[in-house]
């Protein structure tokens, strides 16, 4: 992440900072912070293929509890953003019940590229919803982030991908497209699965250079 420019900053003072954030860099720091709790919190979560209500709030909360003093709340004012209308304050509940009830829980079976087409339309219809005033795309990547983990079994930081993440929620959101999206998922998830398979080889290797070791040092003792 990068400290918000002065556009960003002047927004996010509208919409009510504590007084300790005085300054971009101050935000930065605390939610980079508020990530890494996150990432725990997230980590004992049963989502089942989906998040509750409950969850993301604590989430949100988790993240913003040092940066917003509304942090944790569902959104309650309507809200525009980049030409796109998110969902009404009084529908916010609903929907994303419709989007767990619709979408989520459907990351079962061994087509993978269903599965990820399948996480990438439920991180679209969160963006769509936007159901806090602030952070949604931080606690949707989050999200993302364990739900790939729960059903590819792979652990994948798309933080790294920013401007190909962001490029596939617009186009999931404004075109019903989500192969941009779906396909970064997938590379992640194999990419991870790459490290794993290195490290493990690599352990392998070291135990098998021990054994020998000690093998050797066994026959010369005799």
């Amino acid at each position: 992440m990068n400290p918000p420019d002065d556009t960003e900053w002047q927004r996010l003072q509208s919409i009510d900072l504590f007084r300790e954030i005085k300054t971009p860099l101050h935000y930065l720091q605390a939610v980079e912070q508020g990530m890494s709790r996150g990432k725990v919190l997230l980590s004992g979560f049963t989502s089942n293929g989906s998040f509750s209500i409950g969850q993301i709030r604590s989430l949100h909360w988790t993240v913003f509890k040092e940066v917003h003093p509304w942090a944790g709340k569902l959104r309650e004012v309507e809200l525009k953003k980049e030409g796109r209308t998110f969902s009404s304050p009084k529908l916010i509940r609903d929907d994303l019940d419709f989007l767990n009830t619709k979408v989520g829980m459907k990351f079962i079976g061994g087509d993978l590229n269903k599965k990820a087409t399948h996480l990438a339309a439920y991180a679209v219809g969160f963006e769509q919803i936007h159901p806090v005033l602030d952070g949604n795309r931080i606690i949707g990547r989050l999200m993302l982030e364990e739900l790939a983990k729960e059903t590819f079994n792979a652990k994948i930081d798309l933080s790294s991908d920013m401007k190909v993440y962001l490029e596939g929620l617009k186009l999931g959101v404004e075109k019903g497209n989500l192969s941009v999206l779906s396909k970064q998922i997938l590379e992640h998830c194999n990419m991870s699965r790459n490290a794993e398979v290195q490290a493990i080889e690599r352990q392998t290797r070291e135990a098998l250079s021990e054994l020998t070791r000690r093998a050797q040092s066994m026959t010369q003792s005799y």
